[in-house]
């Protein structure tokens, strides 16, 4: 049967109707259940993210910077200095777990090898060097010994400074004060190993030569107090600035085998005083560092300079004092022996003869100096005046050591 208009149209309104209805529905319904799902799937992503970051850090330990917010309300002063100072290669390469382990066992691995006889025989040799970077420092230490400077010492140190880069200056070269680093010594811990009688010598000094002298001095300054420790050894930082005809002059690195005035010895500089301006407004300077700008033009002009500079050494220790001693009684022991020998020795010729007894007169007459400085010794009394008498004794046995050798 054939539907009519009207049917046509009342079935096309009714399905328009519900249409409708569908779109009025679908709307509300979105408009309600949309924002639900969007909060579900961002709370999916955030858990995926927690659930990633949890895994990560279970296997692998959390980054320097988060490591350091956790420790941010630490009261410990050493601790924190630590802290602010940590290298982040040395983390990363310490600290965050790459092989394939469970970071509990990459730990545990990590504990052992710290404990071990070997790192600690390491780590004992390296804290060896480390306290021998700076010198203990002794008012009347003689030059045999490489790590007490004495005023002597560090008068010929600061000149040969001077000499190296041909300053000029007619200031006094003395030490006329010793200061205690007390912002150093609050860094101590209470179970910290760490020197803490650290002290500064201070110097003020004009100095005048040519610019490029100066600024090869300040660069040395600036630099000469940076300490590398790699794998065991221990060197004073060596600047590529000085590779030159010169470098021979200015040999930076510590050595045992290799006795240099710049060994063990640190400085820095506390100020300095221009006394005039530096011309650096040549067009040319762009292209240049400002360095090689001023040894490009100016080099060869005279120029003057006020700094002051900080030297740093330490106090002598109880058992370095307590070492020397000992050798200087061992020394007078094995001087006493040998001198016998030889005056035993019937093909000793006449004239040594003398100066064998002579050396035998002088030992028997300090005999009774050596006594009591073994019994002071021995009740660790007076250290540092025993030491003294021991360097003065010292420089007679060396001349008895040249006789009987």
């Amino acid at each position: 049967m054939k539907l009519t208009n009207r049917e046509k149209n009342s079935i096309i309104s009714t399905f328009a109707f519900y249409i409708l209805i569908f779109f009025i529905l679908l709307y509300f319904a979105l408009s309600y259940f949309y924002p639900e799902i969007i909060k579900i799937e961002a709370k999916k992503i955030e858990t995926q993210e927690l659930y990633d970051t949890k895994t990560k850090t279970e296997k692998e330990w959390i980054s320097l910077s988060d490591f350091k917010k956790l420790n941010k309300n630490t009261k410990d002063t050493y601790f924190e200095n630590i802290l602010q100072n940590l290298d982040k290669e040395f983390y990363n390469e310490n600290f965050i777990n790459n092989e394939e382990l469970s970071f509990d066992t990459f730990i545990n691995k990590k504990i052992d090898e710290v404990n071990s006889d070997e790192y600690i025989n390491n780590l004992m040799l390296q804290d060896l060097k480390i306290s021998k970077v700076l010198p203990s420092y002794n008012e009347n230490n003689v030059w045999n010994q490489d790590n007490i400077i004495s005023n002597f010492k560090f008068v010929n140190y600061v000149e040969s400074i001077i000499s190296t880069f041909e300053l000029k200056t007619t200031d006094k070269i003395w030490i006329n004060n010793i200061v205690l680093l007390k912002d150093y010594q609050n860094l101590n811990g209470p179970n910290s190993s760490i020197e803490s009688n650290i002290f500064a010598i201070p110097l003020k000094l004009s100095l005048e030569w040519k610019k490029a002298k100066i600024l090869d001095f300040l660069n040395f300054a600036n630099n000469v107090w940076k300490i590398i420790i790699d794998e065991g050894r221990v060197d004073i930082y060596k600047d590529e600035y000085f590779n030159s005809n010169q470098w021979w002059q200015i040999n930076l690195k510590w050595d045992y085998d290799n006795d240099n005035i710049y060994k063990n010895q640190l400085f820095d500089i506390e100020y300095i005083k221009y006394w005039e301006y530096i011309d650096s407004s040549l067009s040319s300077r762009k292209s240049k560092e400002f360095i090689d700008f001023i040894k490009g033009g100016q080099s060869n002009q005279d120029y003057k300079i006020d700094v002051q500079l900080n030297f740093y050494v330490k106090w002598i220790e109880q058992y370095e004092l307590i070492s020397y001693i000992k050798g200087i009684i061992n020394h007078y022991n094995t001087l006493n022996t040998n001198i016998n020998k030889k005056l035993s020795d019937k093909s000793v010729e006449k004239y040594d003869e003398i100066n064998y007894k002579k050396a035998k007169i002088y030992l028997a007459e300090i005999s009774k100096d050596i006594k009591n400085i073994n019994k002071d010794l021995n009740k660790k009394e007076n250290l540092e005046q025993l030491y003294n008498k021991a360097i003065n004794l010292n420089i007679s046995f060396m001349q008895i050591d040249k006789l009987i050798n």
